[in-house]
């Protein structure tokens, strides 16, 4: 019976194949495995059989299983493109980075004009937080890709991490002049106009000299809050040494010029090699600058001036990167919104404004787009458009937990607590990381309508999302008026640390790198 049956086999295993390949053309993950899982008990032996199924389950994010069938492809035969990048990949969306890279690299080995291999490595890099290889891979997509949004995306947050990365280092110099310049230009950037001045002041009644073109920055400042008149003299002060000064109502060119010749960096001395820096940043070549900076940061890592100007170079050269993503696929929602996400956790969010809406002139029922705009409008002090933005968003996903927080949140903010308690109670189904946010606005809610233990329960569910010390703040005056006076006073002392963090706008940049949550998706 057996002898009989054989020679019916290749003819099912075409149809099963046939099948297969319908399925996957209309997008039909499950079954096209399923006819792929049937044609392998004819032929075990295929590697590629074993290959077509891994990726039709890896499109059905069923991880595990594809994981188990790109390994029994690689088992067969090593040399395959596909299992390995696609295992590289599904161990990517495992979290599990450092075990994608040796997969990522081999795929790329095999096929080195191969991009989505080539970003994977650079996204494994940044999750590893090894900024600087993600930087090199995110480069070699954009040369190999220059239309490649995605790209231009990686590489702007991988110059970003490298700007935190020297940052941290920075932070070992706290009572520098170049940390108290960097508080300043974010203070300035943030559009903290009086801090900033105040920070401004401070930096150059030091006894230490200011960075260059600290005055002209202060200048820029002063324009903005109508006092021409000192402004006109901090950039006359500053006319000989910085370009700027010399037309401070021109803005720098968006685009970087063509790269200078760089001299034999290794052959200036420490004081040749921050001019260098300098004038090369303050022309607008900024990878010049940044080139000078990673000399001197290797040279003379004791010193504040090389993390000084790697700090700024890389900023410059991330947020360049990020806003030529959006130019490269202006058509792009998905570029579009990962770069809102992207420019909101910076709180740049007039940025992040601009691409929700962006989404939405291309997909006016975008819930995406609406989302975003609600979250980047109520971060920018704007709870009317905030709320109007999330009502549309939750018409068209009304179950949905992470708008029902937004929604909930957004209704604490105008003080409107009984209609915010239905919202956050539905939304204790969001994501896990979410749920310290919820049980603190929670606890804010039932401390202001006289719920004092339940809001003592929820606030202490709720301390992982406290990032300005306001969630500490109100659990100390909660233990305060229940005469827990110990209790009190050690929340009070961590919502003192918290806040004095949260009040200094270039603690990102200073602070230890951290994993971040807005990596390049597939």
């Amino acid at each position: 019976m057996l002898a009989l049956a054989e020679p019916d086999a290749p003819a099912k295993l075409e149809s099963l194949l046939a099948a297969a390949q319908r399925a996957q053309a209309r997008s039909d993950y499950r079954a096209a495995a399923d006819a792929y899982r049937e044609a392998l008990s004819i032929r075990p032996d295929l590697a590629e059989l074993w290959s077509n199924l891994g990726v039709m389950r890896y499109e059905s994010q069923d991880y595990p299983q594809a994981e188990e069938a790109f390994r029994r492809a690689l088992s067969i035969n090593k040399s395959l493109f596909v299992p390995n990048l696609f295992l590289g990949l599904d161990l990517l969306d495992s979290k599990r980075p450092r075990e994608a890279v040796g997969y990522l690299l081999a795929a790329q080995k095999l096929n080195g004009q191969d991009t989505q291999a080539i970003l994977a490595l650079g996204r494994a890099f940044h999750a590893l937080l090894e900024s600087a290889q993600s930087r090199d891979w995110y480069q070699r997509a954009a040369d190999l890709a220059p239309r490649n949004g995605e790209a231009w995306y990686g590489l702007g947050l991988a110059f970003l991490g490298l700007a935190q990365s020297s940052g941290a280092k920075l932070a070992a110099f706290s009572h520098s002049a170049y940390v108290a310049e960097l508080t300043a230009d974010a203070f300035a950037k943030q559009g903290r106009g009086t801090e900033a001045l105040q920070a401004y002041r401070e930096l150059l009644a030091s006894n230490e000299q200011p960075p260059r073109c600290a005055r002209t920055a202060y200048g820029l400042v002063l324009l903005r809050h109508g006092d021409r008149t000192q402004a006109k003299e901090q950039f006359e002060r500053d006319h000989d040494a910085c370009p700027v000064a010399q037309h401070p109502d021109a803005a720098r060119q968006a685009q970087s010029p063509p790269e200078r010749p760089v001299p034999a960096l290794d052959k200036l001395t420490k004081q040749n090699l921050e001019q260098f820096a300098s004038d090369a940043f303050f022309s607008g070549d900024f990878r010049a600058a940044a080139r000078a900076a990673d000399r001197l940061e290797r040279r003379y890592p004791n010193n504040a001036a090389g993390w000084y100007w790697a700090v700024r170079t890389n900023q410059e050269l991330g947020v360049a990167a990020l806003a030529h993503a959006g130019e490269v696929e202006p058509d792009s929602p998905r570029i579009h919104a990962l770069l809102g996400d992207a420019y909101q956790q910076r709180r740049m969010f007039r940025e992040a404004e601009r691409e929700y809406s962006k989404i939405l002139a291309l997909e006016p029922d975008s819930v995406a787009g609406f989302a975003g705009l609600s979250a980047a409008y109520l971060r920018d002090g704007n709870p009317e458009q905030a709320q109007a933005n999330a009502q549309k968003a939750l018409a068209r996903s009304p179950e949905d937990s992470e708008l029902n927080l937004l929604m909930g949140e957004i209704m604490v903010a105008e003080h409107k607590y009984a209609e915010a308690e239905p919202y956050l109670k539905h939304s204790l189904n969001a994501r896990p990381d979410l749920l310290a946010r919820v049980h603190a606005l929670l606890g804010r809610i039932y401390a202001r309508i006289g719920r004092p233990k339940e809001a003592m329960s929820e606030l202490t569910q709720g301390l992982a999302s406290d990032e300005d010390g306001s969630v500490y703040y109100q659990l100390a005056r909660l233990y305060q008026s229940s005469g827990d006076a110990k209790a009190a006073a050690a929340a009070f002392e961590k919502s003192n640390r918290v806040r004095s963090r949260h009040q200094n706008p270039a603690i990102e940049i200073l602070a230890p790198v951290q994993a971040q949550g807005d990596s390049p998706e597939r």
